[in-house]
């Protein structure tokens, strides 16, 4: 009987050699696995975004928190909880009169922002006045600490900065959480503030203005290591905020630094001396 050449007979592998009937189950039931995982995720996830649009006060409140835990849990549920529709009514949210509600939804926003596609989804859907009026006068702190954090992760898009920084509530109300939130939430929009401040004279003016002076020392070194085209200084390719820690992206100095040198070298000839001061 003739056969198709992309046709393959069941039980037989491309190159004609018969399978192990043992292995085909296996491969069976790991995919019928894998399929059940998603389909329950994503069944859920439209559960929860129904009950957010017609659900009462009662019964949003807990769906956005089962949606808050569920975004906790991976990459797989940012993106199923986006397709199910929630950004939009998670920013509606944001307006809640119930604290816990809208402290659910900003948490929620937080977890799927860190997802690439959902940063493009969240400013697309033009909510970023919504999100910086919370972190001017969210009804909890823990809501405005999320916000700053969401918004400086939404900031980790170049494109986005300018989106962020030209807002006119945003500055002030980052320097706002400076002021009065708590050691996190201060460490949070200090953060954002110096990410935003980078690409943004409008942003740093504002700090420079009403900010701690450490932050507008950071943001000027910042701006000079990133603006310095001179091959004798080592570049600045990137600065990012990542475990607490604000970290610089420098050209890599496989012979270490000047000190380095002098320590293993101890004296420098004068001729050296002179290239490196005229350098």
């Amino acid at each position: 009987m003739y056969q198709h050449p992309d046709m393959m007979t069941p039980c037989v592998d491309p190159q004609g050699q018969p399978l192990d009937p043992s292995k085909i189950q296996d491969h069976f039931e790991l995919d019928l696995a894998v399929f059940a995982y998603y389909a329950i995720r994503l069944m859920t996830s439209e559960f929860l975004v129904g009950k957010l649009a017609m659900g009462s006060i009662d019964i949003q409140r807990q769906a956005a928190y089962e949606l808050r835990l569920l975004a906790k849990t991976g990459m797989d549920n940012w993106r199923l909880i986006s397709e199910a529709g929630a950004i939009p009514l998670l920013v509606t949210l944001l307006s809640s009169h119930d604290p816990r509600i809208q402290e659910h939804a900003v948490t929620t926003l937080l977890n799927l922002s860190i997802f690439e596609n959902n940063k493009v989804l969240i400013v697309a859907a033009e909510v970023i006045d919504n999100i910086v009026d919370v972190l001017g006068s969210g009804r909890t702190m823990e809501a405005r600490e999320n916000v700053a954090t969401t918004l400086f992760s939404l900031s980790l898009i170049d494109d986005y900065k300018v989106v962020i920084g030209s807002r006119p509530k945003s500055i002030p109300n980052f320097i706002g959480l400076l002021k009065d939130g708590t050691t996190t939430g201060k460490r949070d929009a200090s953060t954002a503030l110096i990410n935003l401040a980078v690409y943004s004279e409008q942003v740093e003016e504002h700090i420079n203005g009403n900010s701690k002076n450490w932050v507008a020392l950071i943001v000027q070194e910042l701006k000079i290591n990133q603006a310095s085209q001179c091959p004798h200084i080592v570049v600045c390719y990137h600065s990012f905020y990542h475990n607490g820690a604000i970290s610089l992206v420098f050209e890599y100095m496989d012979r270490g630094s000047f000190t380095d040198v002098i320590r293993q070298l101890k004296t420098i000839l004068e001729p050296y001396l002179v290239v490196l001061c005229k350098q």
